[in-house]
């Protein structure tokens, strides 16, 4: 492989984007692969074993893969127009995607494989869409789709106070067959909005560490 190469094809599967790339060859469990390629306006047939690579994932995790040593050349991004259903359909999914990864991403916290200090307040938020709203507003949409499923997801956990904390309450009246005593529910919210504050408190600490006070900040 060559700078400059255009791959067409990976075992006679047509390829058209970098991900369709990337997933045959992380995939390919050290199998060789052909290729098709056009270099100069002359197609070629490489046949290329990709070597296993350890890497960390999105969230700090050590895992396995497998590459070929190549990389995308810069581009700019490519609009696609579609119909209706179909973008209803790509939301969805891609929403769908943004749950995953946001639970994941709690429960990785939880067990502590990522950091309490990567932990932001709306601090953070501020910078993250000062950053995304300077590269354009479809930047800047995406980004706050983002962030409205993440805190739609966190809304739905089942902590007093929250939306969460209000169905678990429904359920577990149905369960119980009775409403929960007013006295307990007071108590229940209030422990909720103790826990809230406290993480928010938290957050904004590490956010004021982490960009005010990069050499340290007792809080």
């Amino acid at each position: 492989m060559k700078k400059g190469d255009l791959i067409l094809s990976i075992k006679g599967k047509d390829i058209s984007t970098w991900e369709e790339l990337r997933h045959i060859v992380t995939n390919s469990h050290g199998k060789e692969l052909s290729f098709k390629v056009k270099r100069e306006g002359e197609i070629l047939e490489i046949n290329v074993t990709p070597k296993p690579f350890t890497e960390k994932s999105l969230f700090g995790e050590e895992t396995r893969s497998f590459k070929i040593g190549v990389a995308h050349a810069p581009v700019n991004a490519v609009y696609q127009k579609v119909g209706l259903f179909v973008a209803l359909g790509n939301g969805f999914a891609q929403t769908w995607v943004v749950i995953e990864l946001t639970v994941t991403g709690i429960v990785k916290l939880i067990e502590r494989v990522i950091p309490a200090k990567e932990i932001g307040s709306p601090i953070m938020i501020a910078k993250l869409a000062g950053e995304q709203a300077r590269r354009g507003f479809l930047s800047l949409a995406l980004f706050t789709a983002l962030i409205s499923i993440n805190l739609g997801v966190i809304n739905l956990f089942p902590i007093p106070i929250l939306d969460g904390g209000h169905l678990f309450f429904l359920v577990l009246e149905v369960v119980l067959r009775k409403p929960v005593s007013l006295r307990k529910m007071e108590i229940a919210q209030q422990i909720g909005l103790i826990f809230v504050i406290l993480l928010m408190l938290f957050a904004i600490r590490n956010d004021m560490v982490r960009y005010f006070f990069p050499g340290g900040f007792k809080f």
